[in-house]
C-alpha cells in the first residue's frame, strides 16, 4: 500500500467563502453587523429555535446561558466528565460547582439513570453533551430536569445537525449551545451560537454578550445619528464579527451536502469493519439522527490491541488520528477543583482508554477513504 497523508480534519472551504469575506472586507462594516444578524436568522430557521445569538465560542454561548438564567455561586450543574474541558469552564466562570455523573458505556453520553442520585439541594441545572454528534437521552433528562425544576442547558458543540428523541438540538429545553470551530461540521473559523427558548432571557443574554450595553453598535448605526447607551449589567465580550458571520452563511447553505457526506464515509467504515473482532463502530440510536462528527471505534479487547498501538501504527502510515476525550478529571487543573482522580468515574475512564478517532471530513477524497480503511484493516486484523 502507497503512503499517503490523510490529517484528522481539513475544513472544507472554497471560493464562495472567500467571496463572502471579501464582500464583507469591502462594505466597511467589519464586526457584527448584516451578516451577523442574517446568520443568526438562517440559524433559528435550520435548528427551529425560538430565539438565537452568535457568539465568540461555544464555551461563550454556555456561560452566557448560565449568566441569563440564573445559575451563579452557590449552585450545582449536572453535567459529564468525558467531554471538552470548555464544558467545566463555562460552570465555573459563573461561580457555580460542577456535579460530575458517569455516561453511557455505549455512546459515551450522560447517563440519564445517574442523574437523579447526584440532584442535591443546590442543583440548578444539567448540561449534557452530544458527544460525537450522537444525541444524548434528551427525552428522559427533560423529564428529570422539569420533575425537579431544574434548568436544562446542552453543549451542543458536536451536534449543530443532531436530532434528539426529544427533538432539534438546539429547540430542547432552556439552552443550547453550538460550536463553529476549524474542526466542526460547520466552521466560521472561530465562533458558535446560543439557542433560549425564553425571550426575557434572550434579551439578558444579547446584552451581557457585549459588556452589558444596551444597544449594539449594528442598533446605534441606524442612519439616524450617534445614539446614547447604557450598561445596566456588566457582561463579556463575546459577539461574533460579520467576517465569520459570512462564512457561516456560505456554510449553511453547503451544509446538508456536507451532512450527506459525513454519512457516506461513516457508512463506508461501518461496513468495512463489521467483521474486524478488535474493534467495533460507533453504537447509532434508534431514535434521532446522529451528526457523525466524530468517528471512534472501540477496541474490543479480543486481542491485545492497546489505543497507543492502534495510534502509532496509524500514524506511521499517515493517517491522522484523536481521542475524545480524556475525562476532565484526570486533567489537571479540573482536578485540583474536583479533587477527584482516577477511578472516580470508571465507565467514562474506560471509554476513554479503549476509543479511537478516525478522520471524517467532506474533503477526504474516496482514495483517502479508502487509504484510512486499508490502514485500520491492516493493523486491527
Amino acid at each position: 500500500m502507497k503512503h499517503r497523508e490523510v490529517p484528522f480534519h481539513r475544513p472544507n472551504l472554497g471560493p464562495q467563502e472567500e467571496a463572502a469575506v471579501a464582500q464583507v472586507m469591502t462594505s466597511g462594516w467589519l464586526t457584527s453587523g448584516p451578516r451577523v444578524a442574517a446568520f443568526e436568522e438562517a440559524c433559528s430557521t435550520y435548528l427551529g429555535s425560538r430565539f438565537t445569538l452568535s457568539v465568540s465560542s461555544c464555551t461563550d454561548g454556555l456561560e452566557l446561558a448560565l449568566l441569563s438564567l440564573g445559575v451563579g455561586p452557590g449552585d450545582e450543574v449536572i453535567t459529564t466528565p468525558l467531554t471538552f474541558v470548555a464544558t467545566l469552564a463555562s460552570i465555573w466562570r459563573v461561580g457555580a460547582e460542577v456535579k460530575l455523573v458517569d455516561v453511557d458505556p455505549v455512546n459515551g453520553n450522560l447517563d440519564a439513570q445517574g442523574i437523579e442520585a447526584a440532584i442535591t439541594s443546590k442543583t440548578k441545572a444539567i448540561m449534557p453533551v452530544h458527544l460525537a454528534g450522537c444525541p444524548a437521552p434528551m427525552k428522559a433528562i427533560k423529564a428529570i430536569a422539569d420533575a425537579h425544576g431544574l434548568l436544562l442547558i446542552d453543549d451542543g458543540a458536536h451536534a449543530f445537525e443532531t436530532v434528539s428523541d426529544a427533538g432539534k438540538v438546539g429547540a430542547v429545553g432552556d439552552g443550547s449551545a453550538f460550536s463553529f470551530y476549524a474542526t466542526k461540521n460547520l466552521t466560521t473559523g472561530e465562533g458558535g451560537l446560543l439557542t433560549l427558548a425564553n425571550e426575557e432571557v434572550y434579551e439578558r443574554a444579547k446584552r451581557l454578550r457585549l459588556h452589558g450595553i444596551d444597544k449594539d453598535a449594528w442598533q446605534r448605526e441606524d442612519g439616524q445619528g450617534f445614539r446614547f447607551y447604557d450598561v445596566p449589567e456588566i457582561g463579556l465580550k463575546a459577539n461574533m464579527s460579520d467576517i465569520a458571520a459570512a462564512i457561516g452563511l456560505e456554510q449553511l447553505k453547503r451544509l446538508d451536502s456536507m451532512t450527506k457526506r459525513r454519512q457516506e464515509i461513516s457508512k463506508r467504515y461501518d461496513e468495512a469493519f463489521a467483521e474486524i473482532p478488535t474493534i467495533d463502530t460507533p453504537q447509532i440510536p434508534l431514535e434521532g439522527f446522529h451528526a457523525r462528527h466524530v468517528y471512534a471505534l472501540e477496541l474490543t479487547g479480543a486481542s491485545s490491541l492497546t489505543q497507543d498501538f492502534l495510534v502509532d501504527a496509524l500514524f506511521a502510515r499517515g493517517v491522522g488520528t484523536s481521542v475524545h476525550f480524556k475525562p476532565v478529571h484526570l486533567l489537571l487543573g479540573p482536578q485540583k477543583k474536583l479533587k477527584l482522580g482516577s477511578g472516580a468515574f470508571p465507565v467514562a475512564e474506560h471509554y476513554w482508554r479503549t476509543h479511537v478517532s478516525l478522520p471524517i471530513y467532506p474533503a477526504m477524497s474516496d482514495s483517502d477513504v479508502d487509504y484510512v480503511i486499508a490502514s485500520v484493516q491492516e493493523t486491527c486484523r
